[in-house]
């Protein structure tokens, strides 16, 4: 891609990412009450590849009583700002970013009210194993040497020119939650 920003100062450079994808879905005259997807992408950005896949369904119970449920994994490319921002009093970006990847489960439990006005409800549960999350810090706790020039950029007195940088954080990132809709 190529990014012009019309806030943020953005280095002129240039990514191109390619993808396939496949996708299969139920009918409704293959399960009563019941339907399901599974699909595949297939991503390269000439530096990273990734293939990601998901597989979801529904199950209604009678009406006004369904289960559905979602399991997967995820592929999140850094954006323009994450990759290449130089505007001052803000985190810099990092070109040597490495995608965010995550294996991913979401169970709802939902239904809805016929009597009266329209009145829905829903519980779910969410599940998320995140790899190389993309953060910003300041350049001590990305591991930047602050004597030394960055990008091309003096950032030895970086404290009030620069808030740090944009970095994958270390290890695996657990993010677990219960959401209640109403």
């Amino acid at each position: 891609y190529q990014a012009l920003d019309e806030v943020w100062r953005i280095e002129q450079t240039e990514e191109e990412v390619q993808a396939v994808f496949a996708q299969i879905r139920s009918t409704d005259q293959l399960i009563q009450n019941g339907s399901f997807a599974a699909g595949v992408r297939y991503n390269d950005t000439g530096g990273a590849t990734s293939t990601v896949w998901n597989l979801s369904g529904r199950y209604d119970f009678m009406p006004g009583l369904y289960a559905q449920g979602i399991l997967g994994t995820s592929f999140l490319l850094p954006n323009a700002e994450q990759l290449f921002v130089i505007e001052e009093f803000w985190y810099l970006g990092n070109p040597d970013l490495e995608p965010e990847e995550s294996e991913n489960l979401n169970l709802t439990l939902g239904g809805d009210f016929s009597a009266g006005p329209d009145l829905s409800w829903s519980a779910t549960y969410f599940h998320r194993n995140i790899k190389n999350l993309i953060d910003g810090a300041s350049f001590a706790d990305a591991g930047i040497d602050t004597s030394m020039p960055y990008r091309g950029l003096d950032i030895s007195g970086a404290a009030g020119q620069y808030d740090g940088v944009f970095f994958n954080v270390d290890g695996e990132v657990q993010v677990r939650g219960f959401e209640l809709f109403g």
